[in-house]
């Protein structure tokens, strides 16, 4: 029976751990590397200042919306390395602070110190310039038209950014893009991102100069515009006969204030999102303190009692369930001592048990009283399933098979119902017969319930 000591170790380790006073402290946060670029890692460097207890747990905000728990549990000063690579140039705020981790044998209360900040700014991949040569050099100047993408970006859509973003590319002689650079913005960084990775999945029908395929530089405007938003410049425009009162030149007015609300509504779903965390840390902080208290250290040692109770009782059910299954074999092995299975096969398949008994061949089965001598009763008998024909057989039995496949073999294998052990096999080929009896073995061998035993004075024997 497998036991999960989890609870209880965690019991025990905060019993431990809040008897004594938490020494490890946050000292400094530093970067190891100057230049950081979405190109290369960050080497964040965290100094602790050891103590006993040597573990602590700590909790680290990039600043993306990324973050990660860590257990420190060295006892030298040295630093601890962590590295971050940013997908997106930007400044960042790193944050560095103590937090409590709740992980069986591995918990940790939180470590000292105040919190730690660290700004970093994260420089992005110098954007390449789409060189402009002349028709003569080579070059065509066109525009081009992509319906190969479908990447809108989650975060636009949920904040109902749209726009409009103009591309200059260079394409090659096989409509690849070898180049592109933004030239005019949507006003969304994002859905800037967005255009320059979705034009790399487009493929181009390249310009071509006497009979030959050349590269050419275009320009392509992307739209990002949701169905139905009525938030664009042109939906607005497309509607005019419905805001027949609207001035073209307060069109974009109304954009804007859309836009602004937008935003408004970002700002406060993450102000809102922080406050429920910095709650959720008070509370988290609070709850540790009374656990230090003689009212949260008899709560803790409740809780491991009526844990153990709950344990127990489920232990005593699984026992309950695994003696009534047991009891349930034991009644079926008494009824049927022995099984049958029956199986044709050849080539390494196994086919259907009449292949193997089918045409005008001698069968017999005779369970107890019962003895059928035809096909279709015999397979009645049992059940046909994946293994074979099954047969469930009391103590007295007789099996007689005759091959009746001139390409499979016949096989009869018998069971001790009870312990699942194979007491009898034999196979045969073509016009081949197989008989097996019900036989006795005087051992004197029984088991604790007076049944047969696989070296029992009852088997099967070729008849």
């Amino acid at each position: 029976m497998k036991i999960d000591f989890s609870n209880i170790a965690l019991i025990l380790f905060l019993l431990f751990s809040l008897q004594k006073a938490n020494g490890q402290e946050l000292n400094s946060i530093s970067v190891e590397n100057k230049n950081v670029s979405t190109q290369s890692e960050m080497v964040l460097l965290i100094n602790i200042t050891p103590s006993d207890p040597n573990f602590c747990g700590v909790r680290i905000e990039w600043g993306d919306g990324e973050g990660q728990d860590f257990r420190y549990e060295k006892s030298t000063s040295e630093p601890i390395k962590f590295s971050k690579i940013y997908d997106r140039a930007g400044d960042y705020t790193v944050s560095v602070k103590g937090k409590y981790l709740s992980r069986g044998l591995k918990s940790a209360v939180a470590c000292k110190g105040e919190n730690l900040t660290l700004p970093i700014k994260v420089a992005g991949k110098e954007p390449v310039k789409v060189a402009s040569k002349e028709p003569a050099n080579g070059f065509l100047h066109s525009s081009v038209s992509c319906s190969d993408w479908n990447y809108y970006p989650a975060v636009s859509k949920r904040l109902k950014e749209e726009g409009i973003v103009t591309l200059g590319m260079a394409i090659n002689s096989k409509g690849k893009v070898i180049a592109a650079e933004i030239k005019k913005t949507s006003g969304f960084k994002r859905l800037d991102d967005a255009a320059l990775d979705n034009i790399k999945n487009c493929i181009y029908t390249p310009s071509i100069i006497d009979n030959k395929t050349v590269e050419f530089i275009a320009n392509l405007n992307m739209v990002f515009k949701l169905e139905d938003s009525g938030t664009s410049i042109e939906t607005l425009r497309a509607k005019r006969d419905q805001y027949p009162e609207t001035p073209n030149d307060k069109v974009d007015e109304i954009l804007e204030a859309r836009l602004r609300e937008a935003t408004e509504s970002r700002l406060k779903q993450e102000k809102e999102a922080s406050e429920s965390q910095a709650k959720r840390e008070k509370e988290d902080a609070e709850y540790q303190v009374w656990l230090r208290t003689s009212e949260g250290k008899k709560f803790l040692a409740d809780k491991a009692i009526q844990e153990k109770k709950e344990m127990a009782g489920r232990e005593l059910e699984a026992k309950k369930v695994e003696e009534q299954a047991r009891q349930e074999r034991i009644n079926f092995a008494k009824k049927y001592p022995f099984y049958a299975i029956v199986t044709c096969t050849g080539g390494g398949r196994q086919f259907n048990t009449s292949s193997c008994l089918a045409g005008n061949v001698e069968s017999k089965v005779k369970v107890g009283n019962s003895t059928s001598h035809h096909l279709l009763p015999i397979l009645a008998l049992g059940k046909e399933t994946r293994a074979g024909l099954v047969i469930n057989l009391l103590s007295v039995f007789e099996l007689k098979f005759q091959n009746s496949s001139e390409m499979d073999n016949l096989n009869v294998k018998i069971f001790n119902s009870l312990t699942n052990e194979v007491i009898y096999f034999k196979s045969t080929g073509l016009y081949g017969v197989i008989a097996v009896k019900n036989c006795i073995r005087k051992t004197n061998v029984k088991d604790s319930k007076n049944l047969p035993s696989p070296k029992d004075s009852i088997g099967a024997c070729d008849a």
